[in-house]
């Protein structure tokens, strides 16, 4: 799974709108209020407005918005929910294109990027924009979000607007999926503690208490296992995140789901269990033994009919508790 590409363009500082000169009182005085309502200068949010206002996301209207007293003005543009057809927004809608930037770009010395984003996605949010919409791969503006991970204030904002926070890409990833694979912890903590469902699963049958266990996202792992997280799915070859944690060798994964009560007899397609593959490489020793401390089964066998002891030739000291 890779996440968005962002190319040479996308990296350079985004056009300067001429504040000064372009906007009118009334743009003024709303980007007042939603620097208030956002936490962030004057300035950024009506960089925010300008951008929005270019692009035809948004509109300078008369009538108040019903949301928030701080968008009165704020109208639907024609364009609001498009999908782009310029490099900029690369076939994304403005929202979607909003979500994926995070804090990628480069603004003045007095702006923060995280700050001007933040306004810009609560501009497009109280316009009216569709959360959930999807782009070609699937993903919604949540998960885009969370692919990048350096903006979680972007994930939050999107949370506390009430997007679908288990809506899954072409692959079959949720954004908690995403932050678990990728390591994004501040994203996907919020995830876990806005509800975010713990237990989906993947086309391969990963879930994200799978992905952490694998790739040792610690901190996740263990705010998934407090989330009360099943600890006993299986990936589509049967794999548990107990057999991931033995198989790279995660000790404190290892450990803790020892210690959660995770099941150590599971077996994969194959007939592997979490001792088998701890018995097939001296440099697991120490989990081996754990695992016969903790009351692992010795006596089951795979497809071939190997115990963890047949598998342990040449490696005795895997199977002998002191």
């Amino acid at each position: 799974m890779s996440a968005p590409v962002r190319s040479e363009r996308d990296k350079s500082p985004p056009a300067t709108p001429n504040i000064q000169e372009n906007t009118s009182a009334k743009a003024f005085g709303i980007a007042v209020n939603i620097a208030k309502d956002c936490e962030c200068s004057t300035d950024e949010s009506l960089w925010a407005i300008e951008e929005l206002l270019k692009i035809e996301a948004i509109c300078l209207a008369d009538r108040k918005t019903e949301i928030n007293q701080a968008y009165c003005g704020i109208g639907t543009g024609p364009k609001l929910d498009e999908v782009g057809s310029h490099d900029l927004r690369r076939q994304k809608t403005p929202l979607q294109w909003a979500a994926t930037l995070g804090d990628f770009e480069y603004y003045p010395r007095f702006m923060s990027s995280e700050n001007v984003n933040r306004a810009r996605l609560s501009i497009l949010i109280n316009a009216g924009a569709n959360l959930n919409q999807r782009d070609e791969n699937g993903n919604t503006p949540l998960i885009n979000a969370t692919y990048i991970g350096r903006s979680p204030s972007s994930v939050n904002t999107l949370i506390r607007a009430g997007a679908n926070l288990n809506l899954r890409d072409k692959h079959g990833h949720s954004a908690l999926m995403i932050g678990a694979e990728w390591g994004n912890e501040l994203c996907s903590i919020a995830l876990i503690r806005a509800g975010a469902d713990l237990n989906l699963q993947n086309k391969d049958g990963e879930s994200a208490l799978i992905h952490t266990a694998r790739h040792n996202k610690i901190k996740i792992f263990e705010e998934l296992v407090r989330g009360g997280a099943d600890l006993d799915l299986q990936e589509k070859d049967g794999k548990s995140a107990l057999m991931f944690a033995v198989i790279y060798t995660n000790i404190d994964i290892f450990k803790t789901l020892g210690k959660s009560g995770a099941d150590l007899d599971l077996q994969d397609k194959d007939g592997e269990s979490a001792l088998m593959f701890a018995a097939k490489t001296d440099r697991r020793t120490d989990i081996c033994k754990a695992l016969i401390r903790a009351g692992a089964n010795l006596n089951l066998t795979n497809k071939n009919g190997h115990t963890a002891l047949n598998q342990a030739k040449g490696n005795p000291c895997n199977v002998m508790v002191p």
